[in-house]
Formats: structure tokens, sequence, C-alpha cells
């Protein structure tokens, strides 16, 4: 899975004004942690956000990138026909890599790639 991005104090604050469900150490948070102080506000704090997820039929699986992810970095996609599930590009911005994003099959790890494809042959492999 992606590596926990830990938020400042202000973006842990404004994520909770938008009603965005943040984690403390692997719980729901209870927010009496954030700092507002002008001293502490852009800190880093001990909150993230919850791991976004994809919701099929058949369960979930890590969601898929909603952003480009930086010129030249590994990504991966589901794949139905490759012996491991999934297969890896280097972004570079092209039509096949655009397509891709936009069809929401875009993933950072081959984990969560592989989540994907198993999620999407549920029910049709035999």
């Amino acid at each position: 899975m992606s590596e926990i991005k830990y938020l400042t104090h202000r973006e842990a604050a404004q994520a909770r004004l938008n009603g965005e469900e943040l984690l403390w150490r692997g719980f729901p948070a209870d927010y009496t942690g954030i700092n507002i102080s002008i001293h502490s506000i852009d800190t880093q704090s001990t909150y993230y956000r919850a791991p976004r997820v994809f919701t099929h039929p058949g369960g979930t699986c890590p969601a898929p990138e909603t952003e480009a992810p930086l010129h030249n970095a590994t990504y991966w996609v589901p794949s139905m026909v490759e012996a491991g599930s999934a297969c890896s590009y280097a972004w570079r911005d092209n039509g096949y890599d655009n397509l891709a994003l936009s069809r929401g099959l875009v993933y950072l790890t081959r984990e969560a790639a592989i989540a994907r494809a198993e999620l999407m042959l549920a029910g049709v492999a035999k």
C-alpha cells in the first residue's frame, strides 16, 4: 500500500472542516490534538487521511489514483491477461497514460493493482 502521509495541523483542521475521515495510529481520530496556534499550525500532526477504497459488487480494494503521477514515475495497471495480474509503466503523460487515469486504472503499487484485478475477476474466472 501507499506510504502514510501525515498532515500538518492546518491540513488536518481543514480536512475536518471538509468532513473527511482522518485516522490517528490506525483508529478514527478524535481531533483533540489538532493544534491551530500560530506557532504550530504548519507543523506536522499525527493525523492522516483514511485510505480511499474502490467498491465493486465483489468487494473493495484500494482506490485508484485521481491525479497524474510525476513524469517517469512507475505506475501499475490491473491486467486480466498477465500472469502477475498487473503491468507496470512509466508515466509519460501520453494518450495511454491519460486513458488509464481517466478510467480509474492507475495505481502506484503493484499490490493495489493486483487487488483491483482480482476484484474485477471475482466471480468471472473459474
